[in-house]
């Protein structure tokens, strides 16, 4: 099972919930669009304890939030946790 949710853990994210009380991806104007619940590894790892386990953790490029609009659509080349801007997880059922 391939399982994908925004990653709230970059540097990007913590930042930007330290000013504005808020995830990137995780609007509140428009709760029907966008994402309702963020989903932080320990949760993660709670939901499928004894049901699931982590096959392969992934992350795609991030972009560059406090930047101009134009710039901010550059991705950066890094794909780790503190930087990558969806965190992609294959999950293999137990038994």
């Amino acid at each position: 099972m391939i399982f994908t949710t925004p990653n709230v853990e970059t540097i990007q994210n913590r930042i930007l919930y330290l000013f504005l009380g808020r995830f990137n991806h995780f609007n509140n104007r428009s709760l029907s669009i966008n994402h309702i619940s963020p989903q932080f590894s320990w949760i993660l790892n709670w939901m499928i304890k004894d049901k699931f386990e982590i096959v392969k953790e992934t992350y795609n490029a991030g972009t560059l939030l406090f930047v101009s609009p134009v710039i901010s659509k550059v991705r950066i080349p890094i794909k780790n946790k503190f930087f990558g801007e969806i965190k992609i997880i294959e999950l293999k059922k137990i038994g």
